[in-house]
């Protein structure tokens, strides 16, 4: 869901670059309301990522990073994606993190596994995290946790 969000966001500014009306394309009012309902169906008021919508097992580093960066893609409109951002690479920091220094590969109501696997976790949280400092070093702010 966050992907598809974040590519609809990005179609609305590649249509502005080629000359193209981005609200005949991809009308914002629609892509808002399925941001909204995207924040508040696929989290935790602390910023936990849902995997799915009725349920959040298992939870992810890929899903977090995917997260991260929708919000991002949002936060020029939105006034509070950013802080939603923040809070779920905060979250995803403190509960995925392996103290061996890689994102655990997913997290269960039993436990949590701490395979680090390099494309599904590794390297999108490295995206997301890089995102977030480039989105605070263009506001001139301090990076998170």
């Amino acid at each position: 869901t966050g992907f598809n969000l974040a590519s609809l966001r990005a179609i609305r500014d590649a249509a502005v670059e080629v000359g193209v009306e981005s609200e005949a394309l991809v009308p914002w009012e629609r892509v808002r309301r399925a941001y909204d309902h995207y924040a508040e169906t696929f989290f935790d008021p602390d910023g936990r990522p849902w995997y799915y919508s009725h349920t959040p097992w298992p939870i992810d580093p890929h899903a977090a990073a995917v997260a991260v960066l929708t919000h991002l893609a949002f936060a020029d409109e939105v006034p509070e994606a950013a802080a939603r951002a923040k809070r779920t690479l905060e979250w995803t920091i403190e509960h995925m993190w392996v103290e061996k220094g890689w994102f655990a590969f997913q997290k269960w109501r039993w436990g949590r596994i701490d395979i680090p696997y390099l494309r599904w976790c590794q390297a999108w949280m490295l995206l997301a995290l890089a995102e977030w400092v480039a989105f605070e070093d263009k506001l001139g702010q301090g990076s998170p946790g």
